[in-house]
């Protein structure tokens, strides 16, 4: 695995590391770094690893929505303004996820969910009735599917989970989506987080303002049946029951490239002790594996390969994090595996403090 990380393209939260060619052995990383005066953020990369969305709040010239070509760091901001109207501006305009032809962005315009290709512009998709603001928080990488969440107004707690076809911009009924958080109770929230490439299954989750109640499930789109991601459903009692003994609440739940893991961290409360440690789940057998040893503790796992193998950071509850893979029974850090493998001052060639954390994975494991 650590052979695998360090030959591949990386790109993580503005700074990517890009293998140069080579015949024999592994290539040495190339670190390149995006300097972007305003702070902005990643917040998704195509499935292909070729094209990234950022956002930032701030003002300034780099600031909001930005679409950027791996290949060559440069990047292009998105109109804040439907296209031919230059006069309807907005301050809320971003993208979430963007296709494998980087031709479609999917995301947030004047607060609500929204498409994005230069040909058309800003495009607003539907909301269900009686809903109407919202975002699009993910896609498949063929433009065919998104998915995303919808709100009576931007400040209420109450949303809906919405999944669109892009190829006629109308809503796909998603049946038998469950509603209970994990204290029994229907508190009107339930969210979209994430689609598999083919567009089968979902993940999302349920009553997430109310720490210790969040439900993270997963839906089969072919099947159109629900299943709770670390937790055993009685829908006669209507309860949850942990599968490891400890567990309070999943906090969060990504897929692999191909769908067939699913990874994250787990709220862990016992031994008069709360920490946050990391799981992973097999989609295909709904096998759940929790790694509570005391080297996982604290670890916020963000991305799973198609292998399975995990990649977050550390602390959990620091934006100041360091990078770490797991590969069999350990975690590696990433500036550990530059100086191991290729004899490379991380920090020196990169200019940063930390390594930082993952926020997506290609296809093919070679961008991160």
């Amino acid at each position: 695995m650590r052979k695998v990380l360090l030959t591949a393209f990386l790109l993580c939260m503005g700074m990517w590391w890009c293998p140069r060619s080579y015949a024999q052995g592994p290539a040495s990383p190339e670190i390149c770094t995006l300097r972007l005066s305003d702070g902005t953020l990643v917040l998704g990369m195509s499935d292909n690893g070729q094209w990234a969305v950022a956002y930032n709040e701030n003002d300034g010239e780099d600031s909001h929505g930005k679409v950027i070509n791996t290949s060559t760091g440069e990047y292009t901001l998105l109109p804040n303004h439907p296209k031919g109207d230059e006069t309807s501006i907005t301050t809320t305009y971003y993208a979430t996820d963007v296709s494998d032809d980087g031709a479609m962005m999917v995301g947030c315009f004047q607060d609500y969910p929204a498409a994005y290709t230069e040909a058309t512009g800003w495009r607003q998709l539907p909301s269900p009735a009686g809903w109407g603001y919202g975002l699009a928080s993910a896609m498949t990488p063929d433009k065919r599917f998104a998915i995303g969440r919808c709100y009576i107004s931007p400040s209420t707690q109450n949303e809906t989970a919405v999944l669109w076809d892009l190829n006629t911009m109308a809503i796909v009924e998603t049946p038998n989506l469950p509603t209970l958080s994990l204290s029994g109770e229907n508190e009107d929230q339930v969210r979209f987080t994430g689609i598999s490439a083919d567009g089968r299954y979902i993940v999302g989750c349920t009553s997430f303002t109310t720490m210790g109640y969040t439900m993270v499930f997963i839906y089969d789109r072919e099947n159109e049946t629900w299943q709770p991601i670390g937790f055993d459903y009685d829908a006669d009692g209507k309860t949850f029951t942990p599968q490891v003994e400890g567990i309070s609440f999943i906090d969060q739940a990504n897929f692999s490239p191909n769908a067939e893991w699913l990874g994250g961290s787990a709220y862990i409360v016992k031994d008069e002790t709360e920490y946050y440690t990391p799981y992973r789940y097999h989609v295909p057998t709904g096998e759940f594996t929790l790694y509570d040893e005391t080297e996982s503790h604290d670890i916020q796992a963000i991305c799973i390969d198609n292998d399975g193998c995990l990649m977050g950071g550390t602390p959990h509850d620091s934006q100041l994090r360091s990078f770490l893979v797991r590969s069999g029974n350990y975690w590696f850090a990433l500036d550990n595996l530059f100086q191991q493998c290729y004899g490379m001052d991380f920090y020196d060639h990169s200019g940063f403090e930390y390594t930082g954390s993952p926020i997506a994975l290609s296809v093919d494991g070679r961008a991160i």
